[in-house]
């Protein structure tokens, strides 16, 4: 016994190698030998040699830890051998419990950690494990023979010692367990107990442990293919301990089970397993039942059970080896799953339809068991690791299973793999790009958002959900729908913009793949699945904040509408529409206008085919188009780009053939609807929508779509047929209510930005209606004496008080108190539905889930309605006079208003685009007068009713004007627009009479002193030309006055000394031209006057304006030649012109 003891002490030393604790092992066998030895030599007291051998055995088992006696164990110490290291090492310990390292018992036998100084089952656990084996057993000496068998050392296998050590020198030859074949042979009825020790000993993870045991398993087994047939005649009892051993408690235990599994699972078949049906209940599963009795497809998802736990493990050791036991998984789960693998002939050609039909089904039972449990339990993971693992699996079994075996789980499995999409991504990736939504710039969102989008596209779960998708044409149409219903699910119950955006990219897969998973459903509300979806899409885009993702939802949009029933999309359309022109004001949001543009884009790029049903209320052109036509107008250039696509898409594929259709150009062919549009614009309250109203109207007239049309080239005085005069009443009438709505916008008295843009557009509209033959139009009414309901324009005499006709608008001018209608479009303001619009549009987080109860509850709104187009009245016929008088108003206020504030600052765009606007009606006129004596008439009427307050504002000295009528401290921009506009409003032959001629010396002199003390060169221009149209239009009588050609050639002079401004001098040449102009260009009667006997009047008019002209003739040259050294070459070549005129004169 005490030799004994000592090996037991070296052998528990931690310092001792590998030699030294072989050594022992000899030694402890050899004591055992020699108690055999002794009892076969005592004869005469044989109970003294049982007695010793039963008193060795016992020791050493109490000293491996195998004995309920813990006091000698070589991994425990009792208190007392505690207490007298302790004071051997000069240390006391007064706790009265005993000494720390006592542990527990390991499975009913050994135990975890402990021994004299530290020693712990990392370097005894082998030995730990074999003497379990020899209790197990029952035979203590067995113990012996597997100390020799463990034996490893290169020592032990030298010529020398390997006779002198082996097992039957050391015990005997007459030993039970003298050999390898004798205690196989000993052991083989025990080996379905013994395997599962000895394979989670063998992956200890304790490297000394597993090189014993890895020699003690092939001595035993006799390794390779022979180790590999035990294991299979015992496969069920051995898997099914080592998944108990799995979820022990102790880390080692499950290190070891997990590697052990690891190893005897490769290659097994489903009748390896237990064979059986599919398992698709989880309760079955945890029922405890015999090793032969469970089924395969238990045995096989308690696998995944413990291998989930074992990756998900706290101790690193645990989790390598889990994730050994997941990849062995994997692959074996995948092989079952796998109908060819099934087959017991290696080529699958030559098999037998009954080994097909096995075949098919053992992988129909493991694909529907492995498929269920991977969709149900093991996507929803917490364990990152553990989802990939599934993911893997899930990706290789849809590789190999026959589309049929996937069809039951498919809906569940593409739900999943989305739902998980955003589950498996780093949280550190929203927390960024929430903090880049903070920064003033979307650049650093945008290329986050391009690279969280990216590596979605590139991760497995994305490539899983890819195939399952590619499967979706193979299965049942029931089947299809299925997915459709997960889709929307996944849509709404995505907190992650990953999920929505990879569903998104589903939806527009399927719409391609097999397009009529979405269109076999019944019903337009929200019952049917695909309308649903189409309308979830369409909240989602307003929702997501990223540009890529709102991208991909319009993508999926416009695809799934190409299959969804018409009403529904009519609906969806016209509730965007609507949402988009609700979008400003104060209810400004870009991110509602963008992603109702891109979906109607969408839907026009994407579904043509709905283009052609546009509903009993044609919603297309009578909607749809008329807001992309507005659309392009808008302020932000991205959401114009996506309207002008919309109108381009949409105007080519609309109905050529649509009832009152007239022209070539989507324009006029639905042009009742745009004006329409435009008017209920002009009318809103947002001043965005009233530009883009007044700028949709001026591009109308800059196409010449709201002007009378001409008539036929080769038919100038034929009758006019009935299609071409409804083509021009529907112009006619189509003006007259844009006229009206914009003279209406006008008159009201509040100043707005963008307002100067209405005026603008209100005279091209009116200026597209001066025309100058009128024989070769047609205007849409048929008498032209007496206005018609439907005419836009009236040149009718007399209509000085009128705005529009009869109205007497000017009798009482509106106080700048008047604001009553402007209140009312406030109190509009609230009329909209702000519930309508997101609430949190600025929350930057994309994992948030987003509420579709609301977009369902927009959406409904507008299901029983599609937009109704009511009958659109006439407007009131405008005077031409009461125009002008409205401009000048606009521009000059009335003396009694004079404080308003419309004189401000402000207001001075405004006011100078209605001077501008009335200088260019009033010049259409002048040229139309030439050759229409009415419209000359018009023109002095209005003449004498704008020249004196024009005057006002320019004269300087109180020449025609009384200072307490003068507008002062006006802006130059105003005086020289006055001049200007003065300048347009004189007639041909002005100045024929006395009194006229006075007028018309006194506006001059006005001119020349704007000319000589204002410091503004606009207006020093603005006064040369304004006296050049004087010289143009003014009568030869009042032209030859001497005095007045003075004050003209001091005008010349004074524009061409400024050497600063070269458009003032341009100005003063422009003079010179119209004064040598008057005189004749080049005429011979005036050359050979005094050969010649008869001569018209109008040669006599250019002889006298010669004559009086002649003496400046010098200073006209003068002027006209220095001018010809001017840098610029506008100023050169005006030079040149008037040189050459003046070249023949004598």
């Amino acid at each position: 016994p005490d030799i004994q003891t000592a090996f037991l002490s070296i052998l528990s030393d931690p310092r001792c190698k590998q030699l030294s604790r072989e050594s022992c092992c000899l030694g402890l066998a050899a004591c055992h030998s020699l108690a055999n030895a002794i009892l076969k030599t005592n004869d005469h007291n044989p109970n003294d040699g049982v007695s010793l051998k039963d008193s060795l055995n016992d020791h050493l088992l109490r000293a491996f830890g195998q004995t309920t006696k813990k006091g000698d164990s070589a991994m425990i110490e009792s208190r007392q051998q505690n207490e007298e290291r302790l004071r051997q090492e000069g240390r006391e310990d007064n706790d009265e419990q005993g000494p720390s390292s006592v542990t527990e018992v390991f499975d009913g036998g050994g135990t975890e950690v402990g021994g004299t100084a530290g020693l712990g089952e990392a370097a005894l656990g082998a030995y730990r494990e074999m003497t379990a084996a020899a209790v197990s057993l029952g035979r203590s000496d067995v113990l012996y023979a597997l100390l020799i068998l463990s034996m490893s050392h290169p020592f032990w296998k030298t010529p020398d010692s390997i006779f002198k050590y082996n097992a039957t020198s050391i015990l005997g030859e007459n030993s039970l367990v003298g050999s390898g074949s004798r205690i196989r042979d000993a052991l083989r009825p025990h080996l379905g107990n013994l395997i599962p020790r000895l394979l989670r000993a063998k992956h200890d993870p304790n490297k000394q442990t597993r090189e014993q045991m890895e020699t003690l398993w092939s001595s035993l087994t006799g390794g390779g293919a022979k180790a590999r047939e035990a294991i299979s005649k015992h496969l069920l009892s051995t898997i099914d301990t080592l998944i108990n051993d799995a979820s022990n408690k102790l880390w080692r235990a499950r290190v070891g089970a997990c590697g052990a599994l690891a190893e005897v699972i490769v290659g097994r078949s489903w009748i390896n397993l237990g064979g059986g049906d599919a398992v698709l209940e989880d309760d079955v599963v945890m029922i405890k039942e015999n090793s032969d009795k469970t089924k395969a497809a238990i045995r096989l998802l308690r696998l995944w059970k413990v291998t989930m736990r074992a990756v998900d493990d706290i101790r690193l050791s645990v989790r390598e080896s889990g994730e050994t036991l997941a990849r062995s998984l994997r692959g074996l789960t995948i092989r079952l799953c796998d109908p060819v693998a099934a087959l017991t002939s290696s080529d699958s050609i030559l098999a037998s339809s009954g080994e097909l039909q096995y075949a098919e089904e053992v992988a129909r039972a493991a694909s529907s068991t492995s498929l269920r449990w991977l969709v149900k339990i093991g996507l929803n993971q917490q364990c990152p690791e553990m989802v990939g693992i599934c993911i893997s699996c899930l990706v290789g079994i849809v590789e190999v299973v026959q589309p049929e075996m996937l069809e039951l789980v498919l809906p569940e499995i593409i739900g999943s793999l989305l739902m998980a999409m955003s589950g498996l991504e780093p949280a550190a990736l929203n927390h960024l790009q929430v903090r880049a939504a903070g920064r003033s710039s979307s650049e650093s969102y945008d290329r986050l958002e391009q690279a969280r989008l990216q590596a979605m596209q590139t991760g497995p779960i994305n490539k899983a959900l890819i195939k399952c998708l590619d499967m979706a044409p193979r299965v049942k149409i029931s089947t299809r729908q299925a997915i459709v219903s997960q889709l929307d699910s996944s849509l709404r119950g995505g907190a992650g913009f990953a999920t929505r955006a990879a569903t998104a990219d589903s939806v527009a897969s399927l719409c391609n793949s097999c397009p009529s998973t979405f269109n076999k459903f019944s019903g337009t509300s929200s019952t049917n699945p695909s309308v649903r979806l189409l309308r979830a899409l369409y909240y989602a885009s307003e929702r997501e904040r990223g540009i890529a993702a709102k991208d991909k939802m319009s993508h999926a949009l416009g695809s799934l509408a190409s299959q969804s029933p018409g009403q529904s999309v009519r609906s969806l359309v016209l509730k965007a529409c609507s949402r988009y022109s609700n979008a400003t004001g104060n209810n400004e949001d870009p991110t509602i206008r963008r992603s109702a543009a891109a979906a109607v884009r969408s839907i026009v790029v994407r579904a043509p085919n709905q283009l052609l049903d546009g509903g009993p209320n044609d919603i297309w052109g009578k909607k749809v188009l008329p807001v992309a036509f507005l659309g392009q107008k808008d302020e932000e250039k991205k959401i114009a780009s996506i309207w002008k696509d919309t109108w381009e898409e949409a105007g080519t594929s609309l109905d050529t053939k649509r009832e009152h259709s007239f022209g070539v150009l989507v324009e006029e062919k639905i042009l009742p609807n745009l004006v329409k549009a435009c008017t209920q614009a002009l009318d809103d309250v947002s001043w965005a929508r009233r530009i883009a109203g007044a700028s949709s109207i001026l591009e109308l007239c800059e196409k010449n779509i709201l002007t009378p049309i001409a008539r036929e080239i080769s038919k100038p005085n034929s009758a006019v047929s009935l299609d071409s005069m409804e083509r021009a009443r529907r112009r006619a009438k189509a003006a007259n209510i844009a006229l009206t709505s914009c003279i209406g916008l006008i008159t009201k008295p509040r100043i707005w930005n963008g307002k100067s843009e209405v005026v603008k557009t209100t005279v091209k509209l009116v200026g597209k209606w001066i025309v100058f033959d009128k024989s070769s139009l047609i205007f849409g009414w048929s008498d032209e004496s007496s206005p018609c309901p439907w005419q836009p324009i009236s040149f009718e005499l007399n209509n000085n008080l009128d705005l529009f006709l009869e109205d007497r608008f000017f009798e009482a001018m509106p106080s700048t108190e008047d604001f009553e209608e402007e209140t009312k479009c406030k109190a509009a303001a609230s009329l909209f539905d702000k519930e309508d619009l997101p609430q949190n549009e600025n929350d930057s987080d994309t994992n948030t889930k987003i509420d579709f109860v609301e977009g369902d509850k927009i959406m409904n709104e507008v299901t029983s309605n599609e937009g109704t187009i009511e009958q659109e009245g006439l407007g009131s016929t405008v005077s031409f006079q009461g125009l002008c008088k409205l401009l000048l108003n606009l521009a000059l206020p009335p003396l009694g208003l004079k404080d308003d504030f419309t004189i401000h600052n402000e207001a001075l765009p405004l006011r100078a685009t209605a001077l501008k606007g009335l200088t260019d009606l009033l010049k259409l006129l002048q040229l139309s007068a030439v050759n229409n004596p009415k419209e000359l008439e018009l023109l002095k009427e209005i003449y004498e009713s704008i020249a004196y307050r024009l005057i006002a504002v320019f004269d300087m000295e109180n020449l025609l004007i009384e200072s307490k009528d003068k507008l002062n401290d006006l802006p130059p921009l105003i005086v020289a627009c006055s001049i200007k506009c003065l300048g347009a409003s004189v007639w041909k032959g002005i100045g024929n009479s006395s009194r006229n001629i006075e007028n018309t010396l006194v506006i001059t002199r006005i001119l020349h002193s704007s000319l000589k003390k204002q410091g503004a060169w606009t207006v020093k221009e603005a006064a040369v030309l304004c006296s050049s149209s004087l010289v143009d239009m003014a009568h030869l009588d009042a032209l030859r006055d001497h005095k007045l050609l003075n004050i003209f050639m001091e005008c010349s002079k004074i524009a061409l000394k400024n050497l600063k401004f070269w458009r003032v001098r341009l100005a003063g040449l422009m003079l010179l031209r119209s004064l040598v102009k008057r005189a004749g260009i080049g005429n011979p009667n005036v050359g050979a006057m005094h050969g010649t006997n008869v001569v018209n009047s109008q040669d006599m008019d250019q002889r006298l304006m010669l004559e009086a002209i002649l003496p400046f003739k010098e200073d006209i040259s003068r002027q006209a030649r220095a001018s010809l050294a001017d840098s610029q070459p506008e100023v050169k070549a005006l030079a040149s012109e008037v040189c050459g005129i003046i070249s023949w004169w004598s």
